[in-house]
Parts: C-alpha cells; structure tokens; sequence
C-alpha cells in the first residue's frame, strides 16, 4: 500500500516529515505532498486556488500503482476527504489529524464567511491576515523552529474556506477506514470538528483518539511520538482488513 501524507495551510512538507519516517521506517512507500504556493514565500499563494491545491493530491494518487491511504493535517485533511469521496475504490482508508472541517471561533467563522462571499463577487486585496502569536504549538522548542509562513493572504484563506465547504457537503461520500487524531488544546479547529466528521462521514471502521498535551500541529508538537504510532499502528490495520 501507497501513503500519500499532505500538508496544512502555510506549512510544509517538513510538517508531515515526523510521520512519513515512521511509515516508511515500517515499509511503506510514502509520498509527502507539497502543496504549491508553500514552502517558498507566503507571496506565491496569491496565484494559486483551491483547485490547484486538489490537483496536486490527485496527480499523486494517479501516480501510484498500489491502493493508496492518506495522511492529512488540518487542510490536509479536508484533501483527504475529498479523495475518499472521490475515489473510494483506491482509497483504503485516511487518517486525519487536526482536521479543519470547523475553525475555532465565532469571530473567525464569520470572518471567514464574509471573506469567502466577498470573494465570490469581487476580487479579493492582497492583503494578509498575520498570525500574531504565531504557530499553534505547545513545544516552545517545535514551536521557534517551525518554519511555516507566518502571514498568509486573504486569497489563501478564502481558498481555504471554498474547500472545506465544498468537502463539507462531501462527509457522507466517504467510505474508507477514518482515524481522526485531535487534541484538546487546538486554538484552529473547533472542539466538536471530529465529531462532525466522526457522525457524518460512511466509513464502518472509524477510530478517533483524543490529545491533550499539543496544540494544532500535532505531527510536531509534544504528541509527535503517539501521532506516528498510531498512524502506523491504524495503516498496518487497515492493510490487513482488521476492524
């Protein structure tokens, strides 16, 4: 079996990296997505829109020979949905970890939505909307040393905003095998995000684990380790046909 590991917004491949060496230390052939406009400059998201981002999960999925399992964070994970709704006979099952189906926040989901109506009628400023406090991360040495874009343009965010609705109306598609990895102390994603995930989507085998020492980027933060493991721990499962 293929593992493809994608991503979150303004991240980077190296985000997924922790997890991708479990997986391919157990075997696997893994393939970790960048997705484009990251990992460059936070100026190269202004060209680039939610069709772009689905495009590049795709043509690693049409790449690969074997059925497939998916790894996303956060944004990475609405990708992941989508490929499960789209091609639930390659593949075999997903993990989501902090999936971002819901953000955290009244004020942020209505700045979202406003942001995304504005978008569809007008073209959106290059403007960007700058994380003051920086990267949601528990580890203070994880969180110094993470070298995600730390401004992202409002572009971006709108794009962003189109996919998870789009992928909102999708949960009931998805048939595959689901871990869905989260943890108590996310300042991004709502509390109840995996359970809107975990009741929506079709998928008989579903596991959710609950984290309560990282913040959003759980494949960095304090619960890399068990992140990793259990990962892999489901993958192996789920290649076996286990429940």
């Amino acid at each position: 079996m293929d593992v493809i590991l994608i991503h979150g917004l303004s991240g980077s491949t190296a985000d997924m990296q922790p997890v991708a060496d479990k997986i391919a230390g157990n075997g696997y052939r893994v393939f970790n997505v960048a997705l484009p406009g990251h990992g460059t400059r936070p100026e190269d998201l202004l060209s680039i829109n939610m069709q772009d981002w689905i495009d590049a999960g795709e043509s690693q999925i049409h790449a690969c020979s074997q059925d497939i399992f998916i790894v996303g964070q956060s944004m990475g994970s609405l990708l992941a949905l989508h490929y499960a709704a789209r091609y639930p006979e390659r593949i075999k099952g997903i993990a989501l970890l902090s999936p971002a189906i819901r953000l955290y926040g009244r004020f942020n989901r209505l700045f979202m939505s406003l942001l995304y109506g504005y978008s569809l009628a007008l073209p959106v400023p290059h403007l960007y909307y700058t994380k003051v406090n920086g990267a949601d991360i528990a580890d203070p040495g994880a969180k110094k040393s993470y070298g995600a874009y730390n401004k992202i343009p409002l572009k971006a965010l709108a794009e962003f905003e189109h996919l998870r609705r789009v992928v909102l109306n999708q949960l009931d598609k998805v048939i595959s095998p689901a871990l869905i990895i989260y943890s108590t102390g996310d300042h991004t994603i709502a509390a109840n995000a995996a359970e809107i995930i975990d009741s929506t989507i079709g998928s008989a085998v579903k596991k959710v684990i609950l984290l309560k020492d990282s913040f959003h980027v759980i494949s960095l933060d304090r619960d890399k380790e068990n992140v990793a493991n259990a990962v892999t721990g489901f993958l192996k499962k789920t290649e076996m046909g286990e429940k």
